[in-house]
């Protein structure tokens, strides 16, 4: 969904570039990419974006998710650290983001 709303890849860990909604081409990388893909590190970089999802899709152009509370609710339950606390792929689909969509 992150991949989504930014359009940039989230795992990524290499410079890529990307088109956005205006044609312009951006050079960035992966939202949650670190090289090396060490466990730690991307854990510090998952809990950094989790602190304030709204502001880091704010730097993109992201159809206005930055502003909906349910999309925000949502990707912060999807990116819940705690696996015993993680939405489950059921609760996904059940969630008012996914519901109000169709």
């Amino acid at each position: 969904m992150l991949e989504i709303a930014t359009g940039f890849p989230v795992w990524m860990s290499l410079k890529c570039r990307v088109s956005t909604i205006d044609g312009k081409s951006v050079l960035g990388s992966g939202l949650l990419g670190v090289q090396g893909r060490e466990g730690k590190r991307i854990l510090a970089k998952q809990q950094q974006i989790l602190k304030n999802i709204p502001q880091l899709l704010r730097k993109y152009e992201c159809y206005g998710l930055d502003r909906d509370p349910l999309f925000i609710d949502l990707i912060e339950k999807i990116l819940c650290t705690d696996p015993a606390k993680r939405i489950s792929p059921i609760d996904i689909i059940k969630h008012p983001f996914c519901i109000a969509a169709n």
